[in-house]
């Protein structure tokens, strides 16, 4: 081997020229030291089972979407992966609680199923359930699993129902038409600040605040609010082309109706509102005369 010597200012480095004998040598030193390293890791897990095992945990859900009320079921299999027994295995949910096990075999399994009906507390979701398990070895020792989890995407089924009553069929121009409007919770939790407003529609949109008699109202509970209107000249024209009643002398009156759920959050203020709309419409009556002709009454369009 030559060896060429290079100094520099505190720091003295070597430079080797390696035989192509040597080199050989070297690979082979290093394959040994390998082998070696294999075995010493053999022989570790081979004394610390813990290292190659350990409690594994399952769980599986019914189903990854489920409307509120609906009932969701989780299904755990805790399997004892250990060389050696268990004991005082713990099964842990974040959402169940935990549940004591006792011992577990080697190799062995715990199957269990628990069933949560959703309700306000899970809402708006997604529901997220941890799970996880905890046991001794016989030397006391502690082995825990892994976390397992679940999660199930919620929502909420019902209606704002709103209904709007005038209080004639037909109303000549001039004289005074009452609505009364109600709005009924048809969903299975309460609903919050219940608005209201209401658009009558002749040629254009007048468009009013209603005043309600309640403005909370829990499952299948009714608010009522009503306000009047006076027909003008302008109403024989009816409604614009979108609107229902369009092309006809009617008035149409539409009633929109929002309520916040009880997980309605300031921080994030257009989510979990719900909003249900109801409209009705009352013909116009007028008369009108024909050059050489008595008057005519007309309704509803119809001379």
């Amino acid at each position: 081997m030559m060896s060429l010597s290079l100094g520099l200012i505190g720091l003295r480095t070597i430079c080797q020229i390696m035989h192509p004998k040597n080199l050989i040598i070297m690979k082979s030193n290093t394959m040994k030291l390998l082998f070696l390293v294999a075995i010493i890791h053999i022989l570790f897990i081979s004394a610390n089972p813990a290292a190659a095992a350990g409690l594994n945990l399952t769980k599986n859900g019914s189903t990854d979407f489920a409307y509120f009320g609906d009932d969701v079921t989780y299904d755990y299999v805790l399997t004892n992966e250990e060389v050696v027994n268990l004991h005082d295995v713990v099964f842990y949910d974040d959402h169940f609680g935990s549940i004591a096990i006792g011992d577990l075999d080697s190799g062995k399994n715990w199957t269990y199923s628990l069933t949560h009906t959703i309700d306000a507390s899970d809402m708006p979701g997604p529901l997220k359930n941890n799970a996880w398990a905890t046991g001794k070895r016989p030397d006391e020792s502690v082995v825990t699993s892994p976390i397992a989890t679940w999660y199930v995407s919620l929502t909420i089924a019902g209606s704002l129902f709103v209904d709007v009553r005038p209080s004639a069929a037909f109303r000549p121009i001039g004289s005074t038409v009452t609505y009364t409007v109600s709005v009924t919770n048809n969903y299975p939790v309460s609903i919050y600040n219940i608005s209201l407003i209401n658009r009558i529609y002749h040629p254009s949109a007048i468009v009013r605040w209603v005043g309600l008699n309640r403005l909370n109202l829990i499952p299948g509970q009714k608010a009522t609010g009503t306000l009047s209107y006076t027909v003008v000249q302008e109403d024989i024209l009816g409604p614009p082309h979108d609107i229902a009643g369009s092309g006809s002398p009617k008035i149409t009156d539409m009633d929109d109706a929002t309520g916040r759920l009880p997980w309605w959050n300031s921080t994030n203020p257009n989510a979990h509102i719900v909003a249900g709309g109801g409209y009705n419409t009352i013909d116009v009556t007028y008369t009108y005369s024909t050059s050489g002709k008595q008057d005519r009454k007309c309704h509803a369009g119809h001379d």
